[in-house]
């Protein structure tokens, strides 16, 4: 039976991309092949992958490309995943019989990397394809068989493209694929100084160069600083990849928990090679700031951005990062639970600022609010009287309380913690709601 080919919708598509010829291959094998020469072609930066649904891209074998943003219709997805996981299983016997020694030949390393980035796009929690990948990329580094160092770039290139592509593309797992995360984190310890010499030659437009940058080494004439250069080969594209990551999923706490091994990363390799640990914490805590403040609701952003301000061990840096998050949620009035859990676990924590100035931010913060409920009483009279007695009971839901409520209710809370009280989670009802069991 002949099956139908794949074919290519796209004003931006480039003729020199292969298409699959028109014979009776079956329907499967069109499509992965076609994919896989999509996928293998000379792109310029990630992809923006999308899968397309049959109800809103009714032709399922025209592949929509416009210039890095690549629509993948949902069934020919489906038919290139059948025949990649059928000549991967296929093949799986053998490489356990024979070891790494099959990955000798370029035709088999290059087929199980075709079969594995195929998989995984379909499916990211498949855990055999990321570890077989794993053990190609480990065979790089066998004395054996000593592949030379264009290789190992070239491959190690691609393997940080397809994890950028996989997760920053609007795919509906991929960015919160916890496979994923772990193999970018393996990648990161295993091959940390492949990976940076592979993204400084990017970042300087060169070709392989010293991982190690002495203060006077130079680059078209202009003097190397290596903490700048470090930030932008390293930390800087990670760092807007979990951005990118935490956009297309909130609460995305295989990233962020990506994002500490990241850091730590930066500190011990900063301390080996004397670079300007101090600078390139700041600028980390800025980027994630932003980041955070255009996010209020991501808990697990937040989570990260508390974790990162305490290991900046600066006072200065952390009385600025708090100052400036505070004043904005004061002053844009902002509710979100993630945002005031930061606030009020720095200021009842001993490990950020000193006593003094959290005490003298707790003090203004409650002059502002009599201030303000002072406001409130002139204008609502007796209600606004009324409102303000309700706050003899420290037990009711701040859910359910105007926006003075919210910040009485930390206060309190914060006021709890200094005096060492135990005292229930800041949402739970009065303890005449509890339920007593019997």
């Amino acid at each position: 039976m002949t099956s139908k080919s794949p074919s290519v919708s796209s004003r931006s598509y480039s003729p020199s991309r292969a298409h699959p010829p028109d014979d009776d291959r079956s329907a499967e094998q069109a499509a992965y092949e076609y994919l896989v020469n999509v996928l293998n072609a000379s792109w310029h930066g990630h992809l923006e992958v999308e899968v397309l649904s049959p109800d809103l891209h009714p032709d399922q074998f025209a592949i929509r490309i416009i210039e890095n943003a690549v629509g993948i219709p949902q069934t020919l997805l489906l038919l290139a995943f059948q025949y990649a996981r059928l000549l991967f299983l296929s093949g799986l016997p053998q490489a356990r019989s024979h070891g790494l020694d099959r990955w000798d030949d370029f035709q088999v390393r290059a087929h199980t990397m075709s079969c594995t980035q195929i998989i995984l796009l379909f499916d990211p929690t498949h855990v055999t394809a990321a570890n077989t990948r794993k053990r190609l990329l480990r065979w790089l580094f066998d004395p054996s068989f000593s592949p030379a160092g264009s290789v190992i770039d070239e491959i190690i290139r691609k393997e940080l493209w397809l994890l950028d592509s996989l997760q920053t593309s609007p795919l509906p797992k991929h960015t919160k694929s916890s496979v994923l995360w772990q193999h970018r984190r393996w990648l990161l310890d295993e091959f940390l100084e492949w990976v940076m010499d592979v993204q400084r030659a990017d970042v300087l437009g060169s070709k392989r160069m010293s991982i190690l940058l002495a203060p006077n080494d130079t680059f078209g004439g202009n003097p190397i600083d290596p903490t700048e250069i470090f930030w932008r080969s390293l930390i800087e594209p990670e760092l807007k990849v979990i951005a990118t990551s935490g956009e297309r999923h909130r609460l995305n706490y295989h990233g962020w928990d990506f994002a500490r091994r990241l850091i730590e990363v930066m500190i011990d390799y900063s301390d080996e090679n004397d670079l300007d640990l101090p600078r390139l914490m700041s600028t980390s805590v800025d980027l994630v700031q932003d980041w955070c403040l255009s996010h209020l609701s991501d808990t697990s952003g937040w989570t990260f951005f508390l974790w990162l301000v305490g290991q900046t061990r600066d006072e200065n840096l952390m009385t600025r990062c708090f100052v400036s998050v505070g004043n904005l949620v004061v002053s844009y009035r902002y509710r979100q639970e993630p945002v005031w859990i930061f606030i009020r676990t720095i200021l009842a924590s001993e490990d950020f600022l000193s006593a003094e100035f959290r005490a003298t931010f707790v003090g203004e913060l409650s002059g502002w609010l009599e201030q303000e409920l002072e406001i409130k009483k002139k204008i609502e009279g007796e209600r606004a009287q009324a409102w303000q007695e309700r706050h003899d009971d420290a037990g009711l839901r701040l859910q359910e309380m105007p926006y003075f409520d919210l910040v009485m209710g930390h206060l309190k809370w914060i006021k709890h913690r200094w005096q060492g009280r135990v005292r229930p989670a800041l949402f739970d009802p009065p303890p005449d709601q509890h339920t007593t069991r019997v």
